[in-house]
């Protein structure tokens, strides 16, 4: 009945400009165990979210991208394929894509996490 409401292990998959990618979604527990993450105070002592962080911690949940691993090599310049790459070297890959890639990646993501990824499909 309400079954959209639970988050699955299974991965997402969007498709950007003819590319797939595939991507996990967080569930609310894993959410608030890294709320410190990002999270900050302002000078009133209101807590606020870095989008920024917020953003790079969600797309470092993508779990398959388009590209072969002699790309992902050469764009991280470190010896690992996409599966390997920590969080940091997929942030240097993402870093380096076309804003406007991102930019969709992002979008797509935040439908899905809003639950208005209807047109999005389980892998």
């Amino acid at each position: 009945m309400y079954e959209e409401d639970i988050i699955t292990d299974k991965p997402v998959r969007l498709e950007i400009e003819g590319r797939v990618f595939t991507y996990r979604p967080m569930d609310a527990g894993e959410q608030l165990d890294r709320i410190d993450e990002y999270t900050q105070t302002n000078s009133q002592g209101v807590p606020i979210q870095d989008l920024k962080k917020v953003t790079l911690m969600k797309v470092c949940r993508i779990e398959s991208v388009p590209y072969d691993d002699k790309f992902v090599k050469e764009v991280t310049g470190q010896d690992k394929g996409w599966k390997d790459l920590t969080d940091e070297g997929k942030i240097v890959f993402f870093r380096k894509l076309n804003p406007t890639i991102l930019s969709m990646i992002v979008e797509a993501i935040q439908k899905i996490d809003s639950g208005k990824g209807d047109d999005l499909k389980n892998c």
